[in-house]
């Protein structure tokens, strides 16, 4: 399932990518059917009332992203992304490719905006992000096995002086995880309720001696670190917060796409064809969104300000006729 996304994802930058190649107006013939021809004017028109509008604000987006972070991710770090992609597929790679209408090229210019993107969310950050983290992130490895009996057996062979690592490359079925000894990294929230109640109940460097069951199957957790419980400061592990929290929030729609409506509100863009005129609008309302919620607290906050002060004051209301009630009191 991993392989399909990493390849359907960038359907709409191709897109995006043979529409600009083709646009220009031009009366090349591109086929012939019975002796007609078909155009490249015919073909870009086409595309243009088709997929025209999500093309256009693709490239308007891929355009901001560039100039903004372009200098942020090298040719080397694309090339890397790729081969990794490369070799997850084998020596079906290339069919995988043609098969969705990418290039090798394509497919690259395709990651590096993705690499593109991952920089701006990092950039929309804050620090109320960081620290929030940072209290319950914890780096743990774990074992995921089918049944209860198989879990057992990896903890008696822990318990005989087995290596974590090597015992997850041998019996995990967590794909994902297990040529990297099982580990990974996550704060609160973010895994299955089991599985983070006997993480988080766990001493550093410690595994847990019974099995434990999620709708996945059966886990074997060993906590390998606890930064904030063990005297380490934020700024030691920022780099690691920051790449789990990229990879979280890259992911989030609605996320993305207040990180892209700040970009566009920043920058100033022009449509000499006035057929696009409100193609950004969505852009537009996602921000305006973002603001009134912002409002809405700072209203909210008001009130709750106002309604404190108006309690005071029947406080002290209260307190005034109690003091002169007391005194007529005392003159009787």
């Amino acid at each position: 399932m991993k392989k399909k996304k990493l390849v359907l994802s960038l359907v709409t930058l191709m897109t995006a990518t043979t529409l600009a190649a083709c646009s220009g107006g031009s009366n090349e013939t591109l086929a012939t059917v019975n002796g007609e021809k078909i155009t490249k004017e015919e073909f870009y028109d086409e595309m243009r009332t088709t997929s025209g509008n999500d093309t256009m604000q693709q490239l308007v987006v891929t355009k901001i992203l560039e100039e903004k972070y372009g200098k942020d991710v090298s040719e080397k770090v694309v090339d890397e992304e790729f081969d990794t992609i490369a070799k997850q597929y084998g020596d079906g790679f290339d069919d995988a490719l043609s098969q969705r209408g990418f290039t090798k090229d394509s497919y690259k210019k395709g990651i590096r905006s993705n690499l593109l993107l991952k920089e701006a969310v990092k950039a929309d950050i804050s620090d109320e992000d960081y620290e929030k983290a940072f209290d319950t992130y914890v780096t743990a490895s774990h074992i995921l096995v089918d049944d209860e009996d198989k879990a057992k057996e990896v903890i008696t062979k822990l318990n005989d002086g087995g290596d974590f690592a090597e015992l997850a490359k041998e019996y995990s079925t967590d794909t994902s995880s297990k040529n990297d000894g099982g580990t990974l990294s996550f704060t609160s929230g973010s895994m299955v309720p089991e599985f983070e109640d006997a993480t988080y109940k766990l001493e550093v460097g410690k595994y847990t001696t019974e099995p434990v069951k999620s709708s996945y199957g059966y886990h074997v957790i060993k906590l390998d670190a606890f930064p904030s419980k063990e005297g380490k400061k934020l700024a030691d592990v920022k780099d690691e917060l920051a790449e789990m929290l990229v990879k979280t929030k890259v992911t989030d729609q609605t996320n993305t796409s207040a990180v892209l409506a700040k970009l566009i509100q920043d920058s100033k863009v022009e449509f000499k064809d006035t057929s696009f005129d409100g193609l950004l609008d969505a852009y537009q309302k996602t921000s305006s969104v973002g603001e009134d919620a912002s409002k809405d607290k700072d209203s909210s906050k008001d009130k709750d300000s106002s309604k404190d002060k108006d309690s005071s004051k029947d406080k002290d209301s209260s307190k005034d006729k109690d003091s002169s009630e007391d005194k007529d009191s005392s003159k009787n």
